[in-house]
C-alpha cells in the first residue's frame, strides 16, 4: 500500500563534501571585509551577509546628515536597473557578486556580498509499489527541488524496529531485512555536491500482514460426472490457510485443510455454475479465486 510521508523533520547532519564542491568553493569570488562600509558619516551594509538565489538583499544605509541618497546596484560589475534599498531575487544566481554603491553629497561607500549555494529540499517521497508487505523489497522514491539547478543525490538511513541499518545506503530495503509486524522508518538527505539539505522522514509504519495467494488454476472444462480440483494457496508469512466455498453449485464441497474440491454433478445442474473459493490465513486476511463451470449433457 502506498504510504504518504508526513513532513516530520529529523535532525540528521551529514558532513561530507566532494572534491568538486571543494573546487567550487575555492573558485568562488571573494569579498573584502568588513561587511559594513563606512566613510565616517555614511555607511552601508548588505543583509543577509550570505544570500542565496532566493534571498531579498537589503542595503542598510546609515547617514548622520539625513541628506538624499543615490544607490547603484551591480551584479558582477554590471549595473542593475532597480531603485531603492532592496534588490529582489531573479537578477542574480549562485556565485554572483552583488555590490551596492551609495552616494550622498560627495561621499561614496559601497558593500558587496557573494550569492551562496541554496541547499536542496525534499518535497515528497513515495513508495514505488502501492503494496508494502513481507516478501517484497521496499523502494522509496524522493522528489526534491534545488533552486540553483544542481544535480542531486540522496543518502538513506533505514531504521527497522528502532535499529539503524547504517550499512544500507540506498533507496531499496531488501525483503530479507523485515517481516510482518516490524516497524520501518527511513530518513532521506538530499545533496547537491556542495551542501546537504534538511533531512526528510515520514512517520514510522508497520509491515502489515500479507494476504495469501493462489498458485493453482482450476480446470473449467472436463468430461466426467464428478468434478475434482485440488486448490493450493500460499501465505508469504507461512501462516496456515483454511479453504472455504463462498459460492458453489449444490452438492460441491471443499476440504478446509487440503483444499480438495469435489462435486457429484446432478441431472438438473446443466448450464453455467459460478464458483467462488476463499483462502483465509490465521489473521483473517483473505484471497479469492472465482471461475465458472459450464455443464452440458451429451
Amino acid at each position: 500500500m502506498r504510504q504518504l510521508f508526513g513532513l516530520l523533520l529529523i535532525c540528521c547532519v551529514f558532513s561530507a563534501c566532494s572534491k568538486e564542491a571543494e573546487q567550487k568553493q575555492a573558485q568562488a569570488p571573494s569579498v573584502s571585509e568588513p561587511a559594513i562600509s563606512s566613510s565616517g558619516e555614511l555607511s552601508v551594509q548588505l543583509v543577509p551577509s550570505e544570500p542565496t538565489r532566493t534571498s531579498r538583499i537589503k542595503a542598510m544605509v546609515s547617514s548622520s546628515r539625513g541628506a538624499a541618497l543615490d544607490l547603484i546596484w551591480r551584479v558582477n560589475g554590471q549595473k542593475v536597473e532597480t531603485q531603492g534599498t532592496l534588490l529582489a531575487p531573479g537578477v542574480f544566481v549562485k556565485g554572483d557578486v552583488i555590490t551596492v554603491e551609495v552616494n550622498s553629497e560627495g561621499e561614496r561607500v559601497e558593500s558587496s556580498v557573494v550569492v551562496r549555494n541554496t541547499p536542496p529540499r525534499i518535497i515528497r517521497a513515495e513508495f514505488e509499489s502501492t503494496a508494502v508487505q513481507t516478501g517484497r523489497d521496499i523502494k522509496i522514491i524522493p522528489e526534491a527541488v534545488d533552486e540553483d539547478g544542481d544535480d542531486l543525490s540522496f543518502s538513506y538511513l533505514w531504521i527497522v524496529n528502532g535499529e539503524e541499518l547504517s550499512w544500507i545506503d540506498g533507496s531499496v530495503l531488501s525483503a530479507e531485512r523485515f517481516k510482518k509486524g516490524d516497524e520501518i522508518d527511513v530518513v532521506i538527505t538530499p545533496h547537491d555536491g556542495e551542501s546537504a539539505g534538511e533531512t526528510f522522514s515520514g512517520a514510522a509504519f508497520q509491515i502489515p500482514n500479507a494476504p495469501p495467494y493462489f498458485v493453482s488454476v482450476p480446470a473449467t472444462s472436463f468430461k466426467a460426472n464428478t468434478y475434482t480440483y485440488r486448490v493450493e494457496a500460499r501465505d508469504p508469512e507461512g501462516d496456515p490457510i483454511a479453504y472455504s466455498l463462498e459460492a458453489a453449485p449444490a452438492g460441491m464441497t471443499i476440504d478446509s485443510s487440503s483444499g480438495m474440491v469435489r462435486w457429484e454433478i446432478g441431472q438438473n445442474q446443466a448450464g453455467e455454475q459460478p464458483v467462488r473459493i476463499v483462502a483465509t490465513d490465521s489473521d483473517g486476511v483473505r484471497a479469492v479465486q472465482e471461475y465458472v463451470l459450464t455443464i452440458s449433457y451429451q
